[in-house]
């Protein structure tokens, strides 16, 4: 199950993986509430860490460096009264590359009929992001918004105050809140301010799954993940993964061959490193990741590749599964 679906809506989105995934949303006692809540916000604003925080377990992948989600990814959270399905997204920014304007697509999608929204901003660009995060609550009207200014855990004590006049007046179909993703703190307050704004609905996924994301690109990203924590600043936007092989053998174990892809001959020996010590360092981060997530010791093999300039092509993009 490949994820190509950006320019569909999330419960288009739905509808496709119950087909192929053979069942349909089931319906469930009543009272139940189940939807959709998308998550938005400029990149690096911490919209992956909040999502695997309500979740409970990591679904999107994690870095320090901006646009590191690059798909519209689903959390499942199946509560006793409800199922919560939360739209973590790509992050918001310039329009660089043919990869930027599928992001967008993405993103614009994955609000079309979202049932509510949580717009992140960060509190340490408030004071330049709040017209864009406004922007963005007039776009989602009248579906009701959280404004949520996260990472407050870095701001002097008493900063919420004044950062409440700079906000401002919000519309009436928006509510604000100062929050710390990484403390985790009013978790529950979050999950609860979503399910309030469910409506009642059937059971759309099975109670087992926590994401939509197929096995190969949760594991993708695992790998993809290091790749950029052991680059930092050197070429983590010019890499993509893909898995070309996975087997699960009789024995628990699981076998993955990846690609580590890169736009340029010149790039291919910083991903491996002298001596293949970067490569090496890259590959056993990952697959404790991945053995971690999917319960069952790992054996990765990594290779490296050139894509010429993957990012602008349509071929390459396809290759990889951002495009239809």
């Amino acid at each position: 199950m490949t994820e190509k679906k950006h320019k569909k809506g999330l419960k288009q989105s739905i509808s496709s993986i119950a087909d192929e995934l053979g069942e349909s949303a089931t319906a469930a006692p009543s009272p139940f509430r189940s939807g959709f809540v998308v998550v938005l916000g400029r990149p690096n604003a911490g919209k992956s860490t909040l999502v695997n925080l309500l979740a409970g377990r990591k679904v999107s992948i994690v870095t320090p460096r901006p646009q590191t989600t690059r798909r519209r990814i689903l959390a499942i959270l199946n509560l006793p009264d409800a199922q919560l399905i939360l739209a973590d997204t790509p992050g918001l920014a310039a329009h660089r590359h043919k990869l930027d304007d599928y992001l967008y697509q993405m993103t614009e999608a994955a609000g079309a009929d979202a049932d509510a929204a949580i717009v992140i901003v960060d509190a340490k660009t408030l004071s330049s992001d709040i017209g864009w995060a406004k922007d963005n609550l007039a776009r989602l009207a009248p579906r009701p918004c959280l404004l949520l200014v996260n990472k407050l855990d870095l701001m002097p004590p008493g900063w919420h105050l004044s950062a409440a006049e700079t906000i401002g007046e919000l519309p009436p179909h928006a509510e604000l809140r100062f929050f710390s993703a990484k403390i985790g703190r009013f978790a529950q307050d979050i999950i609860d301010w979503c399910i309030s704004h469910l409506p009642s609905g059937p059971v759309y996924f099975p109670q087992e799954m926590a994401t939509d994301q197929p096995e190969e690109w949760q594991i993708a990203e695992l790998v993809r993940e290091q790749v950029i924590l052991a680059l930092h600043l050197e070429l983590p936007y010019a890499a993509a993964v893909t898995v070309d092989e996975l087997e699960h053998t009789e024995a628990g174990r699981i076998n993955i061959h990846a690609t580590v892809y890169v736009e340029r001959e010149s790039q291919k020996p910083i991903v491996i490193g002298e001596g293949a010590q970067k490569v090496k360092k890259i590959g056993m981060a990952a697959r404790k990741e991945i053995a971690g997530i999917m319960g069952a010791p790992v054996d990765l093999f990594l290779n490296v590749a050139v894509l010429p300039h993957w990012r602008d092509d349509e071929r390459s993009l396809e290759r990889l599964g951002f495009t239809e």
